[in-house]
């Protein structure tokens, strides 16, 4: 979503806490210096999924990361403010297993 001053990125997601852990894979595009310091615990975040790939157990923090540096870099090229937004629910019982998860 875009206002005059923000582009706003939102992540949603419903099932995640009942897929199976994804070890983390981050290309080596993330690893370039264009981010600048505002970025830093993205990169930090980056470096320590690399580390240990599969720490998350119910949250997909590799996607999360991507989406935050693709966010960074097409709101400078349009000259506004990035916010990434995570919405989660928690759902009490798995879904049924006729029910592909998001």
């Amino acid at each position: 979503m875009e206002t005059p001053q923000y582009l706003l990125g939102i992540e949603s997601k419903r099932h995640e806490p009942f897929c199976d852990r994804k070890a983390a894979k981050l290309s080596q595009a993330y690893d370039r210096d264009v981010w600048g310091s505002g970025m830093a615990p993205s990169t930090a975040m980056r470096d320590r999924l690399r580390a240990a790939p599969t720490t998350f157990h119910h949250l997909d923090a590799a996607q999360l990361v991507k989406h935050a540096f693709g966010l960074i870099t097409e709101a400078r090229r349009s000259g506004k403010k990035p916010v990434l937004v995570y919405l989660y629910a928690a759902p009490k019982d798995k879904p049924p297993s006729n029910q592909t998860p998001n």
